[in-house]
């Protein structure tokens, strides 16, 4: 019986192959599949040997696995990159220098992440709870790659999983909604998404708070005061703060409808483009931060004008494909060029001189 099983595995094995074959012919003969040129892969090749750092240690050593992105392998799975090439945005030095300083800026600029820091009882409290913070944050981080790492193995060595697995490499944010809605049993399915719905709400209303309170404090109370209009104790600030609520809650709703259409054009993936996206801001305010910490310059003028070339420089930065035809720099570093250009623009004002 086992004999006959066997010639039957190897029959629909035949038949299978055959059908393959046949179908990827049809594709070529109506134009959904082109073979990659020899020119291509010798080229590619001649590039790869440019890069050996030890050229020569591999002669020799009969070698039967490639791995390369040309075919679709990509980098997914690689754990360390020490590239020095500044177009690639995940290598060892760009996460010591480049998103080291996006961090840097983020927690001393940014009020969603500042405001918590201003809970604590004091400064070694609040110092604490942002290292705390970041070792809790690691083990989810590394869980999220895991998961992420585990789909990509899936839908690359199964594309037809489900009818999304021939779009995965087209629009990466929808795959794993879809894989919790088509294949996590009931109830564990319900818990999922409602972890996914929590951690957006709790993102987009921290935002929310952290602008509202920012505008009130910082514009609309003290503008109130200086045309001599009384402030009526925190009910009046309370008042103000919900209207507040509610208009950042439709600024930011008209935000992502623009940015959505702007990462689109970009070609650049969701993580990037959002980071890139925070850089607008940090690139400004980190100069302004460092040199009212480390220095006594600066004044009102050159303030400003290093928020706004701070701004200004990530627009050529965000689409160098579009204005450059390629990526010269990756995301990571466009924050550390946006805050050095900015700081030194800022520490350009000569602080004005205090009466006696």
């Amino acid at each position: 019986m086992k004999k006959y099983m066997d010639k039957a595995d190897v029959m629909l094995s035949e038949l299978k192959a055959a059908a393959v074959d046949v179908a990827t012919k049809d594709a070529i003969e109506a134009g959904l599949v082109e073979y990659v040129k020899d020119e291509v892969y010798d080229e590619y090749l001649k590039n790869v040997k440019a890069q050996q750092a030890n050229a020569g240690i591999c002669k020799g050593a009969d070698l039967k696995v490639v791995y390369t992105p040309l075919n679709g392998a990509g980098n997914k799975l690689v754990m360390f990159d020490p590239s020095l090439d500044p177009k690639l945005p995940y290598t060892i030095v760009g996460g010591v220098i480049g998103i080291a300083f996006f961090r840097v800026a983020q927690y001393t600029t940014d009020h969603e992440f500042v405001q918590r820091q201003l809970t604590a009882k004091d400064v070694k409290k609040a110092g604490s709870s942002l290292i705390y913070s970041q070792l809790i944050c690691l083990p989810l981080v590394i869980m999220f790659i895991g998961i992420g790492s585990l789909l990509f193995v899936l839908y690359k060595n199964n594309p037809d999983f489900d009818a999304l697995g021939r779009s995965f490499f087209t629009d990466a944010r929808d795959v794993f909604p879809q894989f919790i809605k088509n294949h996590i049993p009931a109830g564990v399915r319900g818990l999922m998404i409602v972890g996914l719905l929590a951690a957006a709400l709790s993102s987009f209303n921290s935002a929310i708070n952290a602008m509202a309170s920012s505008f009130v404090s910082d514009l609309y109370l003290p503008i109130k005061k200086d045309r001599g209009h009384s402030i009526e104790g925190n009910a009046d600030q309370l008042t103000s703060s919900r209207k507040m609520v509610i208009l950042m809650g439709a600024i930011l709703t008209g935000f992502a409808i623009v940015t959505a259409v702007m990462q689109q054009s970009s070609g650049l993936n969701l993580v990037d483009f959002a980071t890139g996206i925070m850089c607008f801001a940090y690139a400004g305010m980190i100069g302004v931060f460092l040199t009212a910490i480390f220095t006594k310059r600066g004044n009102t003028a050159s303030v400003l004008a290093a928020i706004i070339v701070g701004a200004l420089i990530i627009i050529p930065l965000m689409f160098q494909k579009q204005f450059f035809g390629q990526t010269y720099i990756a995301w990571c570093w466009w924050c550390p060029i946006g805050g050095i250009i900015s700081t030194l623009i800022c520490l350009a004002g000569k602080p004005k001189k205090q009466q006696a």
